[in-house]
């Protein structure tokens, strides 16, 4: 586990470099454009070939791609591996050509859709605006199966900050192209993510070939078969899963202008934290089972990792929870990002991340199924989440608006892992009690010494909290703890 933790590692800081341009990037978008009109725009169209691409070249298919690939890997049939990997791209490349001259096509009747909420005039804007975004997914996707073949080969670093590019590439365009025409402005950021999706295409290719990928123009290829296996009852749970992300944007297009925006800033803040620890341990973990696949190794590194999970996450969850008006004030509160801006949207990142912990363990947990060959259980999972949060959506928008979408998507997301630890049996009897119960004992303390501090200064209550954090580990004498300690050591040293 120590080369886990190793290769996890390396992956979240190459996530760390890309998020922390992300966070420059909302702050950025805040000052200019706050919680608006246009703001509720770009992110309603940007969010839609993102969740195509998640359910394409992300996701279910990532998994059963690493799978296949992982097998040919033991049989020592690189030629095949090779192959397989230039038919999933040619594949990709048609799909998503395909859907975006359908955009071109239908863009009015995918908005009018998705988005049922927003006004006549924005409804209008969302569909020219989609036209240009767009072309993102052909580019990210192709780039993602270069990523999942950098990580078979034991390459994290370049994946994760490949990803820069995108954020880099939207802060400039809006330092030096911002216009008040919403047309204009949109066509922009269309553009510059178009260029962005191009290069980070090129980076991760350009390290794939050094890596050994050969490319083959061919569209059948045998493994393609065991690739649908994992794929297609797979594909119900990443869809369904999607599904839950359009039912709360259909859902959040229902308020007022600046209140999908607010959905967007807090669930990003909350994605921070989530892709350096909860996605690195996720990438890292996936082709590490799929090539050990023993269930005693898949047990125990599973039971590790969620150990690691919840050391590196809960102090960030709670800490989040408790100062959360204090850093939405702190990191937003500029420009055309208003008082009531902030009051809304640090509600909404209270509850977005009460559920982080969760969010992380399903990034987790899920693939675990595929490489068990068991792919119906998150397909169930994902079905009664998909029932729940709707049913939620519908009441608690009733009452709580905004901040009642965000607590829906926690409740669903404590089911769903529930019914999968659940599933899991063997491995959830041999979780370690005294361990939980350590975590309650010092999270309750660790809150205590948070509020204590509210009326500090920030900086000074985050440093002071971690030596405190750090503290209460030892004390209680978590062993996971000193083996991350040593691999930051390590790293430190040799850097």
């Amino acid at each position: 586990m120590k080369r886990f933790l190793k290769k996890t590692f390396l992956f979240s800081l190459g996530t760390f470099f890309s998020r922390i341009l992300g966070f420059v990037r909302e702050i950025v978008f805040s000052y200019v454009f706050g919680a608006s009109f246009f703001s509720d725009l770009f992110f309603a169209c940007f969010r839609i070939p993102n969740l195509l691409r998640r359910l394409l070249a992300e996701g279910t298919l990532s998994f059963a791609y690493i799978n296949v690939y992982s097998e040919l890997e033991k049989e020592k049939n690189e030629v095949e591996s090779l192959k397989l990997s230039s038919a999933f791209f040619n594949w990709i490349l048609i799909i998503t050509f395909t859907l975006y001259i359908l955009v071109l096509f239908f863009s009015n009747d995918i908005v009018s859709i998705m988005l049922k909420g927003f006004s006549d005039e924005k409804l209008l804007y969302a569909s020219i605006i989609l036209k240009w975004v767009f072309p993102f997914i052909i580019f990210i996707s192709l780039g993602s199966i270069f990523s999942g073949f950098l990580n078979m080969k034991g390459s994290f670093f370049v994946p994760a900050v490949s990803s820069s590019f995108l954020n880099i590439s939207l802060i400039l365009c809006v330092i030096f192209f911002y216009r008040e025409d919403y047309i204009l402005m949109g066509k922009y950021l269309g553009i510059s993510v178009i260029i962005a999706g191009f290069v980070q295409f090129l980076m991760l290719f350009y390290f794939s070939l050094k890596s050994g990928f050969e490319y083959f123009p061919i569209l059948k290829n045998e493994n393609l078969k065991k690739m649908f296996f994992y794929f297609i009852p797979g594909t119900f749970a990443m869809a369904i899963s999607q599904l839950n992300i359009i039912i709360d944007s259909f859902f959040a297009s229902y308020l007022p202008d600046g209140g999908y925006s607010w959905l967007w800033y807090s669930n990003r803040i909350v994605q921070f934290p989530l892709a350096i620890f909860g996605v690195a341990m996720a990438n890292v973990l996936t082709p590490y089972i799929a090539k050990n696949r023993g269930e005693k190794i898949v047990s125990e590194s599973l039971l590790k990792t969620l150990k690691y999970n919840s050391l590196l996450l809960i102090p960030i969850t709670l800490g989040i929870m408790v100062y959360s008006q204090e850093f939405i004030s702190l990191v937003f509160h500029r420009g055309k990002f208003t008082t009531y801006d902030v009051l809304n949207v640090s509600k909404l990142l209270f509850y977005y991340a009460s559920g982080l912990w969760f969010f992380s363990a399903l990034k987790i947990l899920t693939p675990v199924f595929y490489t068990l060959k068991k792919v119906y259980i998150p397909v169930l999972a994902g079905f009664i989440t998909l029932i729940v949060n709707t049913i939620l959506n519908y009441i608690l928008i009733k009452t709580m608006g905004a901040s009642g979408l965000s607590l829906a998507t926690v409740i669903s997301s404590v089911i769903n892992f529930l019914i999968l630890i659940i599933f899991l049996g063997k491995i959830y009897r041999k979780i370690n009690v005294l361990f939980i119960l350590k975590i309650i004992i010092i999270s309750i303390l660790y809150t205590g010494y948070l509020y204590l501090l509210k009326d500090f200064n920030l900086f000074f209550n985050i440093g002071s909290s971690v030596l405190v954090y750090y503290f209460l580990l030892k004390l209680f004498n978590i062993e996971e703890s000193e083996e991350i300690i040593q691999i930051l050591k390590r790293k430190s040293m040799k850097n």
